[in-house]
């Protein structure tokens, strides 16, 4: 492949090499010398048939907790559309070697790689990978190992079979049989395929870790294929794979594993039991209207940005595992193919997210280094216009705009009903701190409630953003606009009840409610409700452990 380096690092990029304090590195007992080129074809074994299938053993500094594995991870990158692509030859128009390796270490300064694949597409029915394929996969493992502290290996990217997905099929290895496995048969061809990787990889240093199954989720059933993968095989599946990879030995134990949530629904997620370092992967692309769409970024889609990934850190947190947002990254052009995205909007996004990975501590990678979602330019061979000091932060970081503050509730209370017994005992709510407090729920169903802000109107068009900044227990949120009827009466005949909001149709308007906390805004549209204001509306759901939430909002419109 042409390379701008073929020789190697240029000499800006060794400089940086020495300052990054970076020396020779060593893969499974195998030293790595410089490699020439980037020729993804050409890789070096040791005896076993296969990079770091011998026996090497761990090396000082290796990771051997998750906090240590993530404790080097702020910013990373990865290829796209290289080997990840099912169709060969469109991959290789995006081919990765050597020289682009140095560029996203040296310059854009990533501390770690993920390398995604699609072993899946070049695997048979029984889940055994093509060792042609499997060699420029070890390839591109050696070179990203000789210069990124971390290196994350994503094998199944693409395995569009196993959610359901047949669009693809024709660009597949052995698709016709492997198009009509039933979920439950591609989890055990994913783990054979795991045990091949786990095995070929063994002795590899533990600074290299496994994601287990890129974005699962199902699509819409298509006719005449089985159904994809369910939250529930998923969890299953997990309980399944991990031990098969910690068993096949060498390094493996100790492995870092990541898992990504079924459709990215944290709340959906089972932990295993899992003695090994595992983590919590989620990907995220939020504002879809401007990283995917035709809008235009604004400071509240910022907010809201920093916001949802400062919940899913926090989730990591309250359930003592660690957590990587494996993508985020916003496209070249408006449709991801024809008209070009403002430049300066694209760099300031990117910017961004190194300030809330930085300042959240939480590693984020960007997809990504080059095709549509690129930072560089691999034709022109140059970054995009303010992409590198977007990513980088030299000389300085790029600005961004001042990036508004959610505001914390307080105030308010609970709502006044028509049947004041219809509100459960076991919730209880603070004014003067904004905290409401839930007993556990141990029934079958979840119990409701509302909290009414007077002092906050809202009008009709406005979009609301809804976030529990501090919250124990599994909740529903969103927000709604109520208003207050101070001469209807309430079953008792005392005048005074909140009632809630109602369109020009006269429909009342019910909120969104997802799961805790939130990450959907709400659009109010047409209100003809006189004097509305805010309000949060919350379920805590059946068999919830009790807790307490607080809330904070942010108008985005």
């Amino acid at each position: 492949m042409k390379t701008a380096f073929p020789g190697g690092p240029a000499p800006a990029f060794a400089r940086r090499r020495r300052l990054l304090g970076l020396a020779a590195a060593s893969v499974g007992g195998l030293a790595l010398g410089a490699c020439s080129g980037g020729n993804p074809g050409t890789v070096v074994t040791d005896a076993g048939g296969g990079l770091g299938s011998g026996a090497g053993g761990p090396q000082p500094g290796d990771p051997e907790t998750a906090a240590q594995y993530v404790s080097a991870m702020h910013l990373g990158t990865q290829a796209s559309d290289y080997l990840e692509t099912a169709y060969q030859p469109a991959g290789l128009a995006h081919a990765v070697g050597a020289a682009d390796f140095d560029r996203m270490r040296y310059e854009g300064l990533a501390d770690h790689l993920r390398i995604p694949a699609n072993c899946a597409a070049r695997a048979d029915v029984d889940g055994l990978i093509s060792e042609a394929f499997l060699l420029v996969v070890d390839k591109q493992i050696q070179l990203a190992l000789e210069r990124f502290p971390r290196v994350i290996l994503d094998p199944l990217h693409h395995y569009l079979q196993w959610k359901g997905d047949h669009a693809y099929d024709y660009a597949y290895d052995d698709y016709q049989r492997v198009a009509q496995l039933t979920s439950a048969q591609h989890a055990v061809r994913a783990t054979a395929m795991w045990r091949q990787l786990a095995t070929r990889y063994q002795g590899l240093t533990t600074r290299l870790a496994f994601d287990l199954f890129n974005e699962p989720f199902n699509v819409p059933l298509q006719h005449g294929y089985p159904p994809g993968i369910t939250a529930a095989e998923l969890d299953a599946w997990h309980a399944t794979v991990i031990p098969a990879i910690r068993a096949t030995g060498g390094l493996n134990a100790q492995r870092m594993l990541w898992m990504e949530p079924w459709a990215n629904r944290l709340d959906l997620l089972a932990l295993p039991a899992d003695t090994g370092p595992h983590g919590v992967s989620p990907h995220y692309y939020s504002p879809f209207g401007f990283t995917m769409g035709a809008d235009a970024l604004t400071a509240a889609d910022l907010a809201v940005y920093a916001a949802d990934v400062r919940y899913a850190r926090d989730w990591a947190v309250s359930r003592d595992t660690v957590l990587w947002v494996g993508e985020t990254g916003v496209s070249i052009n408006i449709d991801v193919r024809t008209q070009p995205r403002d430049p300066a909007q694209r760099a300031e996004f990117t910017a961004h997210v190194r300030n809330t990975a930085l300042d959240l501590g939480v590693p984020i990678t960007y997809w990504g280094y080059n095709s549509a979602y690129a930072q560089y330019d691999q034709v022109a061979q140059a970054w995009l216009p303010g992409m590198l000091q977007a990513v980088s932060g030299v000389p300085m970081p790029l600005p961004v705009r001042p990036v508004p503050a959610y505001q914390v509730l307080t105030g308010g209370r609970i709502n006044k009903l028509f049947d004041p017994t219809h509100v459960w005992p076991g919730f209880s709510y603070d004014p003067a701190s904004g905290v409401l407090t839930a007993q556990a729920n141990p029934g079958a169903s979840a119990w409701g409630v509302a909290i009414v802000f007077p002092d906050i109107p809202v009008a009709s068009d406005q979009t609301w953003s809804v976030r529990a900044t501090r919250f124990g227990g599994d909740w529903r949120i969103g927000s709604g606009p109520f208003y207050y009827d101070a001469t209807a009466p309430n079953k008792s005949g005392v005048p005074g009840l909140d009632m809630r909001g109602v369109d020009d149709q006269g429909q009342q308007i019910y909120p969104y409610l997802p799961i805790a906390p939130g990450g959907f805004e709400q659009a109010y549209g047409s209100i003809a409700s006189p004097q509305p204001f805010l309000a949060i509306e919350l379920q805590l759901a059946a068999g919830s452990p009790g807790g307490q939430i607080v809330f904070s909002c942010l108008r985005v419109d």
